[in-house]
């Protein structure tokens, strides 16, 4: 949960440490647990994780224990950081890039973001590993979608994912910051106009189930091939469930995490049959899907009826 920035739309509402991390014995002894639950792949996010000492410890450990370790940044420090990771065995590295430089400095309420944004997707992708830009979409920065494309296609990066602005965090004190229902049919439009050039675009798992006969989503995979780990242990299906504390399935200093994922409770959600309603109960691709991403259903307390599905819009 530390975080160098406070942006407007952060969906955890980061900046303070989270109570009781774990240390990095902890940690080490977490990652040895997910490797004997057959994890293959690590992602360490925050707030900002370049700001926690040990990731480099981590890291290292992640790839010794045959996992492939991720990073997603914010880049503002990752300039001063990039002699530490070039010698990093990082698999993979995203950087968020919300807009062009006035709207992305002002959803992320600082002036030097957005530079340090395009900075750092420059230093990595003369890296030997995969570089990904990460873009929330919402009204403030919707019309900008061609102007990024051009910026990010220019930048020697890998691919580009597109996701959702929620009601999560400090996103849920901006009034209409979610897009509309025509305008996601727009975004999704744009993303298959784009699909045939050289920048690989990709739809976030919480938008564009099944849209103009693509997009297949096979369901919300938390707690079925992933979990979310907190800094303070607490295990969840995914760390987008943030606004109900009931999805925690417990704490890896009170049962390890073997015993938690192994647990008939944890990630009923996903793991038990949901009942659904609406527009979902009535659509044919719901064996399959599910109802969609759990975390922004859960934003918008309607689990059983999704509400950024296009193709029942």
């Amino acid at each position: 949960m530390r975080c160098n920035l406070s942006c407007l739309h952060c969906g955890s509402r980061a900046g303070e440490r989270r109570g009781a991390e774990l240390d990095t014995d902890e940690a080490v002894g977490l990652l040895d647990d997910l490797k004997e639950l057959g994890c293959e792949r690590v992602i360490l996010s925050g707030g900002e994780p370049l700001l926690r000492e040990d990731l480099a410890d981590l890291v290292r450990h992640i790839e010794e224990r045959g996992m492939k370790p991720c990073l997603i940044s914010n880049g503002l420090i990752l300039p001063e950081k990039i002699g530490l990771l070039e010698n990093l065995p990082l698999y993979s590295a995203a950087i968020s890039l919300d807009g062009l430089e006035e709207e992305h400095n002002h959803l992320r309420r600082n002036q030097k973001s957005f530079a340090r944004a395009v900075e750092s997707l420059r230093l990595l992708s003369g890296l030997f590993m995969d570089v990904f830009v990460i873009s929330q979409v919402n009204r403030l920065n919707f019309q900008e979608l061609e102007g990024l494309y051009g910026l990010i296609a220019g930048l020697d990066v890998d691919g580009w994912q597109i996701q959702l602005t929620s009601d999560m965090g400090r996103a849920e004190d901006i009034e209409d910051i979610r897009l509309s229902r025509a305008q996601i049919g727009h975004l999704l439009d744009f993303i298959i106009d784009k699909r045939s050039g050289a920048l690989k675009v990709y739809a976030g798992d919480d938008i564009g189930y099944y849209y103009r006969g693509q997009f297949g989503f096979t369901g919300c995979r938390g707690g079925i091939s992933a979990v979310g780990i907190e800094a303070n242990g607490n295990v969840k299906p995914c760390l987008s469930m943030q606004k109900n504390e009931g999805f925690i399935g417990g704490n890896i200093r009170q049962r390890s995490l073997k015993e938690i994922w192994s647990d008939p409770d944890f990630a009923a959600v996903n793991r038990k049959e949901r009942e659904l309603a609406g527009r979902c109960a009535a659509c044919g691709h719901k064996g399959v899907c599910r109802g969609g991403c759990v975390g922004t259903a859960m934003a918008f307390d309607s689990l059983a009826d999704y509400p950024f599905c296009a193709k029942t819009r």
